[in-house]
């Protein structure tokens, strides 16, 4: 195979490359890291086709050198299941047994490239170099990418323009087709759930399951359960086998929001779960192999959590391979009219932020929102219902109306009565709930079996 070393304008940090061998055979690996090494790169060695798999569904690697011919999983399969996942890593096949058809077939699969044992240093070199220049080039694109969309309003449901969201938008594009554990922490109602979602859709995992679950809705004494599962007999009530909430999400990315709310003792074999990617059900004896992508978020501080002592210091450093910091409404004000201006087109008017005039305008930019992109939403949901005008006046803002002075209440949708024509407010309420009747009650300011009461009395009418 003809090969030539091409200059490249890099820096000598540039050029370094993470690369993983994955070879059974001891002299080769050998051989393979130390020359790797000698040329400046870091490498890390496995012996098998599902050690290397494991490494790189945990670890980011620029290249992979993987042999041909190994027990259990062969080069090809490795191949494939690398591409199957979407990794970004680079990968070339390496065996003693060349032949036109393999070499063919790897790089019909996707193979960057196939040479053939011995490798030669030169070789070697030229391969490595043409590598590191494509990552280089790629990541150029990256940055040229993000420079050109740094300006952006919108990233997927996510709503921003502010340089805040630039940043957040940044650091999304530099998780696309990566699987790492991701830590999202910030107040309530800044969008956690929707984050990690939009990570998943972006993720090479986009096609499994995605399970989202607040750990502050599980019982202390049945967290194990639903995390882990249990068998028939492990406990009273236990009249089952249950499969828990990382089998169920097996293949797939698990969201656990409120991180903090589970007991120490349950973090700490959630811990194991991850590292070993192995979990046991309660009252078993074997257990279980898991590949889950797990997205963690807190609405604390994780430091000033770890110290009060509701988080566990290991689980922070394991989970912490990115942290994403959401920032509050208050601290960019300047995405207030975006997302006016997104919710009330969303919900069906198309004025959007010309459905409220410049002093309402005024007020909402002022207001400090403790309930963050949340509240707003509700608040503009219940506008759409309440108001009686085509454009929202300052006066018809609860929150300026009652909170301003009382103090902020993110929850104040349940201060609200039924105006006097009730059988229209209901209507539209399920018209934007979409015939939801919970979200519809919600939306009201009234308990579900209110509403139903008040539609079985507009039927007899």
């Amino acid at each position: 195979m003809a090969t030539s070393v091409l200059e490249v304008p890099m820096s000598f940090m540039e050029k370094m490359l993470k690369i993983l061998v994955v070879d059974d055979d001891p002299l080769v690996r050998e051989f393979l890291q130390d020359a790797l090494c000698q040329l400046g790169h870091e490498v890390a060695v496995v012996q098998s086709g599902i050690e290397g798999l494991n490494a790189l569904l945990t670890q980011e690697f620029d290249l992979v050198i993987c042999d041909m011919m190994m027990p259990k999983m062969d080069g090809l399969e490795f191949l494939k299941a690398v591409k199957g996942r979407k990794l970004s890593a680079d990968v070339v096949i390496v065996t003693g047994f060349a032949s036109i058809e393999s070499a063919v077939e790897a790089l019909k699969l996707g193979a960057y490239d196939y040479i053939q044992k011995p490798v030669r240093h030169e070789l070697l070199l030229s391969l490595v170099n043409r590598v590191a220049e494509k990552r280089y080039l790629l990541r150029e694109n990256i940055l040229l990418k993000e420079t050109i969309s740094r300006y952006r309003w919108q990233y997927g449901d996510i709503i921003g323009s502010s340089q805040k969201m630039q940043s957040l938008y940044s650091l999304l594009e530099r998780l696309k087709g990566r699987t790492i554990p991701v830590l999202i922490y910030g107040e309530s109602g800044t969008g956690k759930e929707l984050v990690a979602r939009t990570i998943w859709k972006e993720s090479p995992r986009c096609n499994d399951i995605f399970i989202a679950v607040n750990c502050g809705t599980i019982v202390d004494t049945l967290a194990e359960s639903e995390l882990f599962g249990h068998v028939q007999g492990s406990f009273t009530g236990a009249y089952r086998d249950k499969k828990g909430l990382f089998e169920a999400t097996n293949g797939g990315t698990l969201f656990l929001d409120e991180l903090t709310e589970l007991p120490l003792s349950i973090q700490a074999k959630l811990l194991r779960a991850i590292e070993q990617k192995k979990i046991r059900k309660v009252g078993d004896t074997k257990e279980i192999d898991v590949d889950v992508r797990l997205i963690v978020a807190t609405n604390q501080d994780p430091d000033m959590a770890v110290e009060k002592g509701i988080l566990r210091k290991d689980l922070y450093y394991r989970l912490n391979v990115v942290s994403i910091k959401l920032p509050p409404l208050r601290e960019r004000r300047e995405d207030i009219d975006l997302l006016l201006d997104y919710f009330v087109k969303k919900n069906g008017i198309d004025a959007g932020i010309e459905f409220f005039s410049k002093e309402a305008l005024e007020a909402l930019r002022a207001y400090d929102w403790p309930g963050n992109v949340r509240e707003l939403e509700h608040l503009v949901q219940r506008l759409i219902i309440f108001c009686d005008s085509n454009k929202v006046r300052v006066e018809d803002l609860p929150l300026f109306k009652k909170e301003t002075c009382e103090g902020p209440n993110a929850n104040s949708s349940t201060d609200l009565a039924l105006k006097e024509n009730e059988a229209k407010l209901i209507q539209k309420a399920l018209k934007i709930a979409q015939g939801n009747k919970l979200k519809a009650a919600k939306l009201l300011g009234i308990n579900p079996s209110t509403l139903y009461r008040k539609l079985k009395k507009i039927s007899q009418e």
